[in-house]
C-alpha cells in the first residue's frame, strides 16, 4: 500500500454544530461523532448534573489499545477504533517527527450491557503521521452498518454485527490522497444514500459513496490541504448546502452533486481546519486555528455568503481540538492555550475568559476541554485532556462550575503533560469515555 505523506498541522476533531441531515437513530443511542443529530447535544431526560465521587461504580470497563478516537453507542453496542504498535517498532520520543511504524489498527465493538467483546476487525497499518499514538474518526453506525476511517486513509463499510467488510476504500491508492501530518481525521457523514468525508488528492477534497456498494457517487474541489474537519449539511440560502471547512478555507457544495457553490478562502495556520464550522440562523461561524475566525452570513433565497468580520487578537475563540458552541447572541468555547472563553457572535468581541475547566491556573499549549450541552436541564457536560468531567452553567456573566470528577487517568503526552484527546459519548443516561487502556461506562442516571 502506497502511503504519501504532507506537511501540514492538526490533531482530533471535536466541535459542536447544528447540522441537517444527522443519522437517525434511537433517541438514547449517540451513533456517531457528536450524537443521533450531529449537533453535539445531549437530549436525555433523566440524567443528573450531580455527579458521582468517582468512577468505582463504573457499570463496566473494556480493555482497548491506544487512539484518539470517541465511541459510538448504537443497538446495544458501543464501537471504537484503536491500535496496536509492533513491539519491535521505533517510535519518535518528539510526538512532531514523523517515520514508518509498523502496527495495526482495529474496529472494536462491545456489548453495551456489560462491556463484553463481541467482535474486532483489524488490519495492518503502518503509521508515517505525526502523533502516531492511533485513530482519529469515531465511527458512524447507519443502516446496521459501521463506516471507520483510519488515521493512513483505510476507509471501511463493516456488518456491525459481525464485523465482515461489506465494502472498503485505500485514499492513498484510490485517490492518490496525501496522508495529513496528524492522519485523516473526517468522521464520515451519512446522508441518504450516501456516506460523505474529506479525502484529498485532484478534484477530491470530498467524496460520496453509495453507503450500501461503496460505489463513487460525486467528488469535488480541489485545495491546499485537506485539513481535519468533517463534513455537514445545513439548509441556508433555500437549499441544504453541505459545508466543507479545510486547508484553503471553506466551502459550500450541493450534496447530491458535489456542484461547488461557494468558496470562501482563509488563512487556516497549519492547515488546522479542525472544528466543525456552526451555524446560527443565517450565520456561520468558522474557527481555524491560532486566528481568523470568520463569521459569514447566508443570502436569504441563494446559495451564496459574504463575511460579516474577520477575528483579530482580541476577538474569536481560536480553538485547537473543541469548537465553541452558538447560545443566542453568544459563542462559548476552549480557545488557544486553554482559555474558556465567551464572545459576542455580532463582533467576536470577548466578554470573559478562564482556565477553571481546562488547567486550572495557567495556560498550557493546546490544552482542551470538550463542551456538551444538556438540553433537558440547561446545564452543560464538559471533559477535559485530564480525563475530568465537569458540569458548569455558562452565562455572558462568567462560568459556574456545578461538580467535577476523574473518570480516567490521562495515557498520552504532548506538551510535556499526560492527557486524553478523546470526546466522549453521551447514552442510555451514561457517559462514555476511553484512554489508551480501557473504555468505560458511567452512569449519570438521576
Amino acid at each position: 500500500m502506497t502511503r504519501r505523506i504532507v506537511a501540514g498541522f492538526g490533531l482530533i476533531l471535536s466541535a459542536l454544530v447544528s447540522p441537517i441531515g444527522g443519522v437517525p437513530a434511537a433517541a438514547d443511542d449517540w451513533p456517531q461523532w457528536f450524537g443521533p443529530n450531529r449537533d453535539g447535544i445531549w437530549r436525555e431526560a433523566g440524567v443528573s448534573t450531580s455527579l458521582p465521587d468517582d468512577a468505582s461504580g463504573a457499570a463496566w470497563r473494556a480493555p482497548v489499545k491506544a487512539g484518539y478516537a470517541a465511541p459510538a453507542v448504537a443497538g446495544g453496542r458501543v464501537y471504537l477504533m484503536d491500535r496496536t504498535t509492533d513491539p519491535l517498532a521505533v517510535t519518535p520520543d518528539n510526538p512532531f517527527l514523523r517515520g514508518d511504524i509498523p502496527g495495526t489498527e482495529r474496529v472494536v465493538c462491545v456489548d453495551d450491557a456489560t462491556g463484553e467483546e463481541l467482535w474486532v476487525h483489524q488490519y495492518d497499518c503502518a503509521y508515517t503521521v505525526s502523533y502516531p499514538l492511533g485513530p482519529r474518526v469515531t465511527p458512524t453506525i447507519s443502516g446496521g452498518r459501521v463506516y471507520s476511517l483510519g488515521a493512513e486513509g483505510d476507509f471501511k463499510c463493516l456488518d456491525a454485527e459481525t464485523g465482515e467488510v461489506i465494502w472498503e476504500k485505500d485514499f492513498n491508492d484510490d485517490y492518490q490522497a496525501d496522508t495529513p501530518m496528524w492522519g485523516f481525521s473526517s468522521h464520515p457523514l451519512v446522508d441518504g444514500n450516501k456516506v460523505i468525508t474529506h479525502v484529498g488528492g485532484e478534484g477530491s477534497a470530498v467524496v460520496a459513496w453509495n453507503k450500501n456498494t461503496g460505489e463513487e457517487l460525486w467528488r469535488s474541489l480541489t485545495v491546499p490541504e485537506i485539513g481535519y474537519a468533517p463534513p455537514v449539511i445545513y439548509e441556508a440560502g433555500g437549499v441544504r448546502q453541505l459545508v466543507s471547512f479545510h486547508g484553503g478555507g471553506v466551502s459550500g457544495l450541493n450534496p447530491e452533486t458535489g456542484e461547488e457553490y461557494w468558496t470562501v478562502e482563509i488563512e487556516v495556520p497549519f492547515a488546522m481546519a479542525i472544528a466543525l464550522p456552526q451555524k446560527s440562523g443565517d450565520k456561520l461561524l468558522v474557527t481555524p486555528y491560532q486566528r481568523n475566525t470568520k463569521l459569514l452570513q447566508f443570502a436569504a433565497d441563494t446559495p451564496t455568503v459574504k463575511t460579516v468580520w474577520t477575528s483579530t487578537n482580541r476577538t474569536g475563540v481560536h480553538p485547537t481540538i473543541a469548537t465553541a458552541y452558538i447560545v443566542g447572541d453568544y459563542v462559548y468555547g476552549n480557545g488557544l492555550n486553554g482559555w474558556f472563553r465567551c464572545f459576542k457572535l455580532a463582533d467576536g468581541d470577548r466578554v470573559w475568559e478562564t482556565l477553571e475547566p481546562t488547567t486550572g491556573d495557567r495556560p498550557e499549549r493546546w490544552s482542551t476541554v470538550f463542551l456538551t450541552p444538556h438540553e433537558p436541564s440547561g446545564k452543560y457536560f464538559l471533559y477535559n485532556e485530564h480525563c475530568e468531567l465537569m458540569t458548569a452553567e455558562l452565562s455572558p456573566e462568567g462560568y459556574k462550575e456545578l461538580d467535577r470528577v476523574q473518570l480516567l487517568k490521562p495515557t498520552a503526552t504532548a506538551g510535556n503533560r499526560d492527557l486524553v484527546w478523546s470526546h466522549p459519548a453521551y447514552a442510555n443516561k451514561s457517559v462514555y469515555v476511553r484512554n489508551d487502556e480501557e473504555l468505560i461506562k458511567v452512569s449519570l442516571a438521576e
